[in-house]
């Protein structure tokens, strides 16, 4: 009985693989919530800045010298509340929140303080990032 050459396969001694590209997976586009496809922006540390506006309880996110996001806080005497955080709807979805975010918590953790995490956001940054979670009160609801 003589086998029959299956279907499926596609190399055999003789032929040449194919090359590499052609091998690979089509390239997958990141998607917003709505499931429309977008492009992110390069980020570059040099056009970012963020820092602690004491004055107005908050920290901010700048791009070229342009406020783009803020992170709101209430300080109390053994924590700091993180009540809102807010970014540009151009900026949305380019990992400029999680910047923000990240820098917030880190200074409040730098400062011995505890974090409170009232904003949904930064309550759902803090669940993804375990690292930090005892230096988190979470409120009661």
């Amino acid at each position: 009985m003589q086998m029959q050459s299956r279907p499926w396969r596609t190399h055999s001694a003789g032929r040449k693989k194919p090359p590499a590209a052609a091998a690979r997976h089509k390239r997958r586009v990141p998607l917003d919530r709505r499931g429309n496809a977008w492009q992110s922006l390069p980020m570059t540390s040099k056009d970012i800045r963020i820092s602690r506006n004491e004055g107005l309880g908050r920290y901010e996110l700048r791009l070229d010298g342009t406020l783009v996001g803020i992170a709101e806080y209430e300080e109390d005497s053994d924590s700091v509340a993180l009540t809102h955080t807010e970014m540009e709807p151009d900026y949305r979805h380019q990992g400029y929140s999680s910047r923000l975010a990240k820098y917030a918590v880190e200074d409040i953790v730098s400062g011995g303080g505890r974090i409170k995490p009232y904003c949904s956001y930064m309550a759902a940054y803090l669940r993804k990032h375990p690292e930090y979670s005892h230096h988190v009160s979470w409120p009661q609801d």
